[in-house]
């Protein structure tokens, strides 16, 4: 059997899902496919959803989003070394940190102002190919049926395995991803205001580097959501060969830090799951009649503790429905792949996502680097740790600083060197 509409999106996740409403509401036949049982189901993230380049593109629906969640306005990042934890803390009522929220509850959310705009989507759906003919794209086939389009919209996620299937992207390599791991806590709302001393709207983001990952290149992490606590681990997956540790080991080491512990006295574990992530910029389909978006097109940026994925999948598909709508209203035909990079540069100029696509690709190396998470680390533990605790008689701040670069083989020219090497590439 073969249907025919103006766009197929492959994938019900914030990408996909952004662009059918963006689409649908401007009067086009869309449809979106979803293998999972309902949208949302098999999505995984942190967290936490920055929320700045959502304001400029949707300022009315960032509203909305704001309300299903809690907004962040306290960040910590979180050091560890030799048992102890040392806290780098930030808290502003006007802290743009964005909003903790469920991905289900964001999704389901966004699938329903999706629908009510006029798309079609189909759940338990799975995608077996995608369309090529000649040099375009036309369709994909689901099982027996064949499903036409002027336009394929892929958010099919990081894995890319129709892309792959197609000959338009290399295989993943351990190097390209890395491996996170979360568990989700439910809590009493009360509960969670009292222990973190939070406003009923307000939410916490927590990152913990060092000794809890083994100062391998990674972190942990921990967002306060208004019921639910979400807790995890990243590992860049180049250097799991040399984890010597399981993920729930790592939860275990998590849970006996002070700020940790509180959640599993009071929580109830009630998900575990895990996602692969990109960690360096994936090279991306394109091609006529093909829009590539979200984690499939490398809308991603991971910059230490900063990881923009929900809010970058979001953008890039309202950008692409926008460039698709504006190509297909004045064309009256197949947008080419020349005409829809310019229409949708003409719209992410709206927002950070281009140049903050292109930091990423020179800076990434940097935050690869494992003296960040290794020596580093243990430098500036140490170092407040001399400086604090009076053991043996109160040392000058010089006299510990020099100490504590001494003993993990700093130097001030050293630090300047390599500032510069890494500065040049930024």
């Amino acid at each position: 059997m073969s249907l025919k509409f103006d766009i197929v999106v492959i994938g019900g996740g914030p990408a996909g899902l952004a662009a059918a409403y963006e689409l649908s509401r401007r009067g086009f036949k869309t449809l979106v496919l979803e293998r999972g049982r309902r949208p949302g189901s098999k999505n995984l993230y942190g967290g936490r959803i920055y929320m700045s380049s959502i304001e400029k593109i949707c300022p009315e629906l960032s509203k909305e989003i704001y309300k299903l969640g809690r907004r962040v306005v306290r960040e910590v990042i979180m050091l560890t070394h030799g048992g102890t934890s040392l806290n780098i803390e930030i808290e502003s009522n006007d802290w743009r940190g964005g909003v903790v929220t469920s991905l289900t509850r964001f999704v389901e959310w966004l699938a329903q102002k999706a629908e009510e705009a006029g798309a079609c989507i189909v759940t338990s759906a799975k995608v077996d190919a995608i369309h090529v003919h000649g040099n375009r794209a036309s369709g994909v086939r689901c099982g027996t049926d064949n499903i036409l389009a002027d336009v394929v919209v892929d958010a099919e996620g990081v894995n890319r395995i129709l892309l792959e299937k197609a000959g338009l992207v290399p295989r993943l390599s351990p190097g390209d991803v890395a491996l996170g791991v979360k568990e989700v806590y439910r809590v009493d709302p009360r509960e969670i205001e009292k222990i973190f001393d939070l406003e009923e709207d307000t939410g916490l983001a927590l990152l913990a580097l060092g000794e809890v990952l083994d100062y391998l290149t990674g972190g942990c992490f921990m967002y306060v959501d208004k019921s639910h606590i979400h807790v995890g681990a990243v590992l860049y997956l180049s250097n799991y060969a040399r984890f010597r540790r399981t993920f729930p080991e790592v939860l275990d080491r998590l849970y006996r830090l002070p700020m940790f512990r509180k959640v599993v006295k009071i929580g109830e574990r009630v998900e575990y799951g895990a996602r692969l992530l990109p960690v360096r910029p994936l090279p991306r389909a394109e091609m006529d009649g093909l829009v590539t978006i979200g984690d499939a097109g490398g809308y991603l940026v991971h910059i230490g503790p900063i990881i923009r994925g929900v809010d970058y999948a979001f953008v890039s598909g309202i950008c692409a429905g926008r460039a698709i709508a504006e190509l297909l209203e004045k064309e009256r035909r197949p947008p080419s792949l020349a005409s829809f990079r310019s229409a949708f540069n003409k719209y992410v100029r709206e927002t950070s996502l281009m140049r903050d696509i292109e930091l990423f690709k020179r800076v990434y190396t940097y935050y690869e680097a494992e003296d960040i998470y290794s020596r580093y680390v243990k430098f500036l533990v140490d170092f407040f740790r001399e400086y604090l605790e009076v053991k043996n008689g109160v040392k000058s701040l010089n006299e510990t600083l020099y100490m504590s670069m001494r003993k993990h083989g700093l130097s001030i020219w050293g630090l300047a060197m390599e500032y510069l090497r890494k500065f040049r590439k930024m």
